[in-house]
């Protein structure tokens, strides 16, 4: 009996190798267990697609690159795009995005609110701020959060706001620690 199955295989970088298969099941084997024997037909390399990513502030565009993957703070929790998404339009939250660039580089920046769409095979980030991992001052951001924690407990701010400012001073004091 032959099954045809496609297994797919990471390879170095942003490679992803695509092996068709077929599977051989045999007569059963020892205690009555079947043997399944995998045998390979031919390898299709492929690599993964790139798509260009802006990310744009009230008054600068901070980056606008070829990138493989995204991921940003959407409203709603972390979004991943890659290429061939469909067009989409939602609410940034607080917090970090990762860029994988075309080259396999990474980069990092902390983003503060605003929108992402795309469009056209483009990802724009329209955010208030966005900020890169070597701007952030380590003490600076845990001097922030000390502050949004005095108010969360003196109370007479907007809890939204000061919640936010929290957000804002736990992804700076992450950035700022992971970039060392």
């Amino acid at each position: 009996m032959l099954i045809a199955t496609t297994a797919w295989r990471c390879g170095a970088g942003r490679r992803v190798e695509r092996l068709n298969c077929v599977d051989t099941l045999h007569a059963p084997g020892r205690a009555g267990q079947a043997l399944i024997r995998k045998v390979c037909l031919h390898w299709e390399n492929s690599v993964a697609n790139a798509f260009r990513c802006r990310i744009i502030t009230p008054s600068e565009s901070v980056f606008d690159d070829e990138v493989s993957y995204v991921s940003f703070p959407a409203w709603d929790g972390q979004q991943g795009v890659m290429d061939g998404q469909s067009p989409l339009l939602t609410r940034l939250g607080i917090g970090p995005a990762r860029l994988t660039l075309a080259s396999g580089e990474i980069r990092w920046f902390m983003l503060d609110g605003g929108f992402a769409q795309i469009n056209d095979g483009v990802l724009t980030l329209l955010s208030e701020h966005a900020i890169e991992p070597e701007n952030i001052s380590l003490d600076k951001a845990k001097a922030e959060l000390t502050e949004a924690n005095t108010a969360a407990v003196a109370g007479g701010k907007d809890r939204d706001e000061v919640e936010a400012a929290q957000q804002r001073a736990r992804a700076k004091i992450a950035l700022a620690q992971a970039q060392g």
